[in-house]
């Protein structure tokens, strides 16, 4: 199966992500990282790193303490981030495995990932055989079973992030199309609550020590408040940021 690049120059154009700053889920995910206690010359990895600004900025927070690691699909991508500090930015296909030998990384972050994959479960074994015991592993994806998703569904109307069309994600949302501040898809495959993706986890050898829920930036404006509000509850929250454990 030809694995599709949605995130090639054409499509991280219409973003404008030169400018763009961290979201929330990604402010969420740095805190967590900032307090797990990873050793001094300790080694963290970035799956998807995308253009490397995630990894700067846990590199401006963290400092020279330790030894930081990009795997990025997009070739585009890959090259922005390795116009960044000198971080070692390696190709990585997901759906083959994780090109690194066991037990070599002291944390793992890969944000907005697991959604895109037709396999999952190879990159969540890959994460937990490339970890040290002990190791931690931040995660993140949109919430399935969100509070804007479960509306929808009721109205009859497509949830949030399930995307039925390669041409299109305005598809299924009928009188609410004019809401959509996005109208081509990002390449969601499958989607998780808290609930499958933390089983997953467990299955794969970890343990959860931390759930939070995170908005979604593009939200409608009149919407905001609302999912503020339920970002405290992650089952209902936007999105879903796991911390876990290697066992």
């Amino acid at each position: 199966m030809k694995i599709a690049n949605d995130y090639a120059q054409n499509y991280m154009e219409k973003y404008n992500n030169d400018r763009r700053e961290l979201e929330n889920r990604e402010i969420k995910s740095l805190e967590i990282i900032e307090g797990f206690p990873i050793p001094v010359g300790g080694r963290i990895l970035d799956i998807g790193c995308g253009d490397g600004l995630f990894l700067q900025a846990v590199a401006d927070r963290c400092g020279g303490r330790l030894d930081y690691y990009g795997g990025e699909y997009s070739e585009y991508q890959r090259e922005k981030a390795g116009r960044r500090r000198n971080f070692k930015i390696s190709h990585l296909d997901l759906e083959d495995g994780i090109d690194f030998t066991d037990e070599i990384f002291d944390f793992v972050y890969s944000g907005e990932v697991i959604e895109h994959l037709y396999n999952p479960d190879i990159m969540l074994k890959e994460v937990g055989r490339i970890l040290k015991p002990g190791g931690g592993f931040v995660i993140t994806t949109p919430n399935m079973n969100s509070w804007i998703s479960r509306i929808l569904f009721i109205l009859g109307l497509q949830p949030l992030n399930y995307e039925c069309s390669t041409v299109s994600s305005t598809y299924g949302y009928a009188w609410l199309k004019w809401a959509k501040k996005q109208d081509w898809p990002v390449g969601h495959v499958r989607l998780f609550n808290r609930h499958s993706l933390s089983d997953m986890l467990r299955a794969n050898g970890f343990e959860i020590m931390q759930v939070q829920g995170a908005v979604f930036e593009f939200m409608p404006r009149p919407l905001r408040w609302f999912d503020r509000f339920f970002a405290y509850f992650p089952s209902l929250a936007s999105g879903i940021v796991i911390l876990a454990k290697k066992i």
